[in-house]
């Protein structure tokens, strides 16, 4: 999920500070898109999915006679494009209709059903309590604070990836002692385990878009030269 375009020429000078109609290679331009595909993913995850561009996404929701309501990952909800729901065989049996979008969530339909002599009701999923696979539509809550965060932490983990000097990423740590010297570098994990990366402007904004809560998902390691199998989990680490 990028957040910047990597053939924009402008997104290629923020990231390199080289331009994009001389400088511009295979090689180059592919560790650009990785970079930005790093920064974009981490990003997403340390602000709890709350910043993102617009796209669509698949997810399975277990309905049952408690719970008929399903939020989400990605918001806002723009168009719910098709419901399914699993049958015994494993098939995916698709539903004309009948869900809603109120408040950020999507609503199933429901039975009202006598339970005996008291006369109350439990509530049923239609047509019966069973896994639904949602395909939605959302928007994008990229904002002018987010695309320059992005491109920041693009720019790091690029000069990361040239070993310069000039990378203001965190150095992986190791305990050293010698000769009576103890020191202790410190490691990126902690940042990320934290919601931060490290970076204080990028950091900052960060704050401010957790302010009403945490993310809700922890952050994994990977790094941008190897990316995992499950795009969901990555984190950069650097080694001086």
């Amino acid at each position: 999920m990028l957040w910047v375009d990597p053939t924009d020429p402008s997104v290629f000078f923020a990231v390199t500070e080289l331009d994009m109609a001389s400088a511009a290679d295979a090689d180059t331009e592919m560790e650009v898109r990785e970079v930005i595909e790093a920064a974009s993913a981490i990003l997403t995850e340390l602000s709890a999915h709350r910043i993102h561009p617009a796209g669509t996404s698949e997810e399975e929701f277990v309905c049952n006679s408690r719970l008929r309501r399903m939020r989400p990952v990605y918001g806002p909800v723009r168009e719910v494009l098709s419901v399914t729901r699993q049958t015994a065989t494993g098939a995916q049996e698709p539903l004309a209709g009948g869900w809603t979008l109120a408040q950020g969530a999507i609503h199933f339909p429901y039975d009202r059903r006598s339970t005996g002599r008291s006369g109350r009701g439990m509530l049923h999923c239609a047509p019966e309590t069973g896994v639904f696979r949602v395909h939605y539509r959302f928007a994008s809550t990229l904002s002018a604070a987010a695309r320059n965060a992005v491109l920041e932490y693009a720019r790091q983990l690029w000069l990361a990836r040239q070993e310069s000097a000039e990378c203001q990423l965190p150095d992986r740590v190791t305990s050293i002692s010698r000769e009576g010297v103890s020191m202790e570098i410190f490691d990126p994990q902690d940042y990320l385990t934290n919601g931060k990366v490290g970076l204080p402007r990028v950091d900052t904004w960060l704050a401010g878009v957790n302010l009403t809560g945490k993310a809700r998902r922890p952050a994994g390691v990977y790094t941008p030269d190897s990316p995992p199998a499950v795009p969901s989990r990555v984190i950069v680490t650097r080694t001086p």
